[in-house]
């Protein structure tokens, strides 16, 4: 993994419709990507927010990253995520 050659820290973030309703369990979140991609240090974020790239930008600034991956599906993530499990 890419990130282990620099004992990076993993940050995922996961912004959602301030009016869902959407429940995500984080812990198990964690633990399941932990344990597909063998790597401990990943942490989630859930941000609430109708304006995507406002929370990406103001994440991206107070977590000080040095790198930024994204993506789109027409799954959201977690379905995406949790589709193997």
């Amino acid at each position: 993994m890419f990130a282990s050659l620099f004992k990076a820290s993993i940050h995922v973030l996961h912004v959602i419709p301030k009016e869902s309703a959407k429940k995500i369990d984080v812990k198990k979140t964690v633990a399941s990507l932990i344990k597909q991609t063998n790597y401990p240090d990943i942490s989630l974020h859930i941000s609430k927010s109708d304006h995507i790239t406002d929370e990406v930008d103001a994440f991206v600034v107070n977590q000080k990253a040095d790198l930024l991956t994204m993506f789109t599906h027409k799954l959201d993530f977690y379905e995406k995520l949790l589709a193997e499990v």
